[in-house]
C-alpha cells in the first residue's frame, strides 16, 4: 500500500532507479545487491529537479564545484582549531637529546606543546587547521548566484570560532583606508543584522505543461507473467506444471555432484542450495530422490561410496600456460578414474575432452587412468 500515498512516489521511484542502476552495471544476484545496499544505497538521497519548489541539503564539502540561486548557511559556527575531543595524535622525530633516541613517536595535539621541543611541528598542524577551516568558508560563501543567508550564534563561548571571524569582518573598520568597501557600514548594530546588495527580482522558467503529477506509484499485479531470479543465473517459472524440468540443470547440478562425496552428503549440500535460494523448498524432496536414484546404479554408485579419494574441479596447469578443470577426479586403490558431467545431447567433443583429460594425467604419473563421460538427464554413463 506505500504506492497509495502521494508523499512517498518521489521515494519509490528514487529506489526504482537505484535497482535499475544496479542491475545494470553489476551482477544483479539478489545477495549482492543487499551488500551494495548496506554499504552504500541505503546513503542515497533522493534527486529533486532543479525547478522543484524545495530546498536541498547539502553539507559544505559535498556541494564543492556546484552552484545554487539561494544558498541558507544556518550553522556559521564551526571551530577554527581541533575540536578537544578530535584533537589528532602528530607523529614526530624529536632531533634533540635524548629524544632523539626514540624515532618516530606519536604526540598528541594540545596547546601546552607550544612550549616544548615539539612547537614547530604544533604550530604547523595549528596553521594547517585553521587555513583548511577558513577555506571551507570560502567554499560556504561562493555557491550562491543571487544571494546568501547565514546565521552566526553572537554569543561564542570561544574565541577561535569562524564566528569570531565572520564577526571581526562585519564589525571592524578596514585596516586599508583605500578599501573598495567598508564591511562595518553594512552592519545594523541594534538588530544585528549584516545586509548588503539588493535580490533581484525573481523570473520562474519553469514551464507548468511539461510537468507530470503523480498521486500514486502505479505496481502491476501481473505475477504470471514474472520470472523470479534466485542466485543470478537460476530461474524457476511459477507458473509452469513441473518445476523441475525448468531448473537450470547445467549450473545447479554441477554444483550439487561437486558438493556431495557420498549419499550421506546429499542432505546437506541441498538444504545449503535452499538457503542460498538457488532451488525452491518444495523442490527438496524431487532432487533428493533423483539424485540418489542417479548414483544407486553401477558404474555410479562406484564413485560415490565413502572412502574415495577425490577432486572436485581442479585446476590441471599444462605446459602452456593455461589450465584444463575436470569435474572430478577419482582415486582408488591404483586406479585413476575421472569422470565428467554433461547436460544435454551427446557430441564427439565430449569425448575428445576426456582423452585430453587422460593424457595429461598419464603425463603427470598416474597409470591405470579410466575416463567417463555422465549424461546425467539420460543417466547414460559412456566409458572413453
Amino acid at each position: 500500500g506505500l504506492g497509495k500515498y502521494s508523499w512517498n512516489v518521489a521515494y519509490l521511484n528514487t529506489f526504482q532507479d537505484c535497482v535499475v542502476n544496479f542491475t545494470s552495471d553489476r551482477n544483479p544476484g539478489f545477495r549482492s545487491f543487499l551488500e551494495w545496499w548496506e554499504s552504500k544505497g541505503k546513503g542515497k538521497s533522493v534527486v529533486l529537479p532543479e525547478n522543484q519548489d524545495a530546498a536541498r541539503v547539502f553539507t559544505i564539502h559535498k556541494s564543492k564545484g556546484l552552484e545554487f540561486r539561494i544558498v541558507i548557511l544556518p550553522f556559521l559556527s564551526w571551530n577554527l582549531d581541533h575540536k578537544n575531543n578530535r584533537q589528532p595524535f602528530l607523529w614526530v622525530t624529536p632531533d634533540r637529546p635524548p629524544f632523539n633516541d626514540l624515532g618516530i613517536i606519536p604526540v598528541k595535539y594540545k596547546s601546552c606543546l607550544a612550549d616544548t621541543i615539539f612547537a614547530e611541528t604544533y604550530l604547523n598542524e595549528k596553521f594547517s587547521s585553521y587555513l583548511d577551516n577558513i577555506n571551507l568558508l570560502y567554499v560556504a560563501m561562493t555557491r550562491a548566484k543571487d544571494a546568501i543567508y547565514g546565521f552566526s550564534p553572537e554569543n561564542l563561548s570561544r574565541d577561535n570560532g569562524i564566528s569570531e571571524v565572520l564577526r571581526n569582518a562585519i564589525t571592524s573598520s578596514p585596516l586599508v583606508n583605500n578599501s573598495q568597501i567598508n564591511l562595518c557600514e553594512y552592519f545594523n548594530t541594534e538588530t544585528r543584522v549584516f545586509e548588503l546588495g539588493e535580490i533581484g527580482k525573481f523570473i520562474s522558467n519553469r514551464s507548468e505543461k511539461n510537468h507530470i503529477n503523480s498521486a500514486d506509484y502505479q505496481v502491476t499485479n501481473g505475477i504470471k507473467s514474472l520470472k523470479l531470479k534466485l542466485h543470478a543465473e537460476n530461474y524457476f517459472d511459477r507458473g509452469g506444471s513441473d518445476k523441475l524440468d525448468k531448473i537450470n540443470y547445467g549450473k545447479l547440478m554441477h554444483e550439487v555432484f561437486e558438493s556431495i562425496g557420498s549419499s550421506i552428503d546429499i542432505p546437506v549440500a541441498l538444504e545449503k542450495f535452499v538457503l542460498e535460494g538457488k532451488i525452491p523448498q518444495e523442490e527438496y524432496d524431487v532432487l533428493e530422490r533423483k539424485i540418489n536414484s542417479l548414483i544407486s546404479t553401477q558404474p555410479a554408485s562406484d564413485w560415490f561410496i565413502p572412502g574415495n579419494n577425490i577432486l572436485s574441479e581442479a585446476e590441471i596447469l599444462v605446459p602452456s600456460g593455461s589450465s584444463r578443470r575436470p569435474d572430478r577426479i577419482i582415486f582408488r586403490d591404483d586406479k585413476t578414474i575421472i569422470i565428467d558431467f554433461k547436460f544435454g545431447d551427446e557430441n564427439p567433443y565430449h569425448s575428445n575432452q576426456i582423452r585430453h583429460y587422460r593424457s595429461l594425467l598419464n603425463e603427470m604419473g598416474y597409470s591405470r587412468v579410466e575416463g567417463f563421460l555422465w549424461y546425467v538427464d539420460k543417466n547414460l554413463i559412456v566409458s572413453v
